[in-house]
C-alpha cells in the first residue's frame, strides 16, 4: 500500500486440520471496489492459541494466485470451464501438534 493507505482486512480465516502439524486456512477477501489497489499478497500470522502475551511472531506472505483454488463449473450451454472459488485458501505446514494456534490474515 502507499503511505497513510491502509488495506482493508479479512475476516477471521477458518482452519482445518489436514494433519499433525499443518492446517488449511480458508477466509472470503475483503469487499473492494474499482477505487481499490489490487491485493497482491495476503500476510498469515500466526501464535500460539489464547496467548495474550505472545505477539503474532511467525508470518508468511503468500501472494494472491497461491491462495486462489479453480473448480469445473458449467454453464447454461453445456460447456465446461474452471473458475475460481470466492474463498481463498493456503496450507501452514511445520506447526506442533497438540497445540492450539491462533491465525490471522
Amino acid at each position: 500500500p502507499l503511505a497513510g493507505q491502509v488495506p482493508k482486512t479479512c475476516r477471521p480465516p477458518q482452519g482445518y486440520a489436514t494433519c499433525r502439524s499443518s492446517v488449511l486456512l480458508k477466509w472470503l477477501p475483503p469487499a473492494s471496489s474499482l477505487a481499490d489497489f489490487p491485493i497482491l499478497y495476503y500476510r498469515i500470522s500466526w501464535r500460539p492459541g489464547g496467548s495474550q502475551v505472545l505477539a503474532f511472531r511467525a508470518q508468511i506472505e503468500v501472494g494472491v494466485g497461491d491462495c486462489v483454488k479453480y473448480v469445473e463449473a458449467t454453464d447454461a450451454k453445456g460447456n465446461i470451464r474452471m473458475v475460481a472459488q470466492p474463498e481463498r485458501e493456503f496450507t501452514i505446514a511445520g506447526l506442533v501438534s497438540d497445540v492450539p494456534y491462533e491465525f490471522r490474515v
